[in-house]
């Protein structure tokens, strides 16, 4: 063999071997990325991963965004791009049931009617500027939608919860039953912006869940897939038979408990659930307890930094 036919064939060979690793590696490792900086700010938390994990259907994530209109706010820009690059890394980790696109909104266009009628609303940084289309939109597969209007700067630090949550929502259209127990105010979930605003758990309770919340005087659980009890008042015989037997019957509840409410001992303003005077400062689920053999401390555990 001629040394000019050696160095072709070496030449092609070589070129084979870098296209067929490159298919190997799109096909194989797309999902593996490697963050390198400081707060992690591309790794998807454990959370992600498991709702991304357990996803039986497709869907379709569609990001509107005013390039051209954004370009005279740098903040909105770098924050696009880091929403563009989050959106990427879920629909890596997907396994194939994200599909992510990006749709480039300008004035008076096609895609500026398909933004509104998607529910994304747009934002005037001036009154002489164009309008900026920032929100994400999702579908799935039976065309359930879901969408955040606008995706605000300022909530950085809670993008990638509200785009899993957007995410559970479309895999899970059917909303759970939940019987709420509690001696703190619960608003509905048409009063997440009332003033004063309720608490962030009460609103996103309210958003992800249909809530029943019980009234103080309750004699029976009505049917729910889960009973919440968070800081109850103290419950009258005929109230804890009700407990007990809806826990034997459906066996699914979430309890939370205070021996120390601190909030509530200081002042109602100090409430982050908004409760008022007749909030208790502690709260028990006795004698039900005792009977399902658990025990709560009495001790208090301070967090000086929290």
């Amino acid at each position: 063999m001629s040394a000019k036919r050696f160095a072709f064939l070496a030449a092609f060979a070589l070129l084979l071997a870098f296209v067929s690793a490159n298919v190997i590696a799109n096909s194989w490792f797309r999902s593996l990325r490697i963050d390198l900086t400081e707060d992690k700010l591309y790794s998807l938390s454990g959370g992600t991963r498991a709702v991304l994990r357990d996803l039986s259907e497709p869907i379709e994530l569609r990001l509107y965004y005013s390039r051209e209109a954004a370009r005279a706010v740098p903040q909105l820009q770098a924050y696009a791009t880091r929403v563009r690059e989050l959106l990427q890394s879920v629909q890596a980790q997907s396994r194939g049931r994200i599909r992510f696109v990006e749709v480039d909104v300008e004035a008076f266009s096609e895609e500026e009617d398909r933004a509104v009628e998607a529910g994304i609303e747009p934002v005037r940084p001036r009154e002489d500027m164009d309008p900026i289309y920032f929100g994400l939109a999702g579908a799935n597969a039976i065309d359930d939608q879901q969408a955040i209007s606008f995706l605000n700067p300022q909530r950085e630090p809670f993008v990638e919860y509200e785009i899993t949550r957007l995410i559970f929502e479309l895999e899970s259209p059917e909303r759970t039953r939940v019987a709420l127990i509690s001696s703190l105010p619960f608003e509905a979930p048409d009063a997440a912006f009332s003033s004063p605003p309720r608490s962030v758990f009460a609103a996103e309770l309210g958003r992800l869940m249909d809530v029943t919340a019980l009234a103080p005087d309750f004699t029976a659980i009505p049917e729910a897939d889960v009973l919440a009890i968070i800081h109850p008042a103290p419950l009258t015989p005929a109230q804890a038979y009700a407990i007990d037997q809806y826990i034997l019957r459906n066996g699914r509840a979430f309890v939370v408990l205070d021996p120390a409410y601190i909030s509530g001992q200081r002042s109602p303003e100090f409430n982050p659930f908004g409760g008022g005077a007749t909030t208790p400062v502690s709260s028990a689920l006795e004698p039900l307890l005792s009977r399902w053999g658990v025990a709560l401390t009495p001790g208090v555990v301070l967090d000086q930094n929290n």
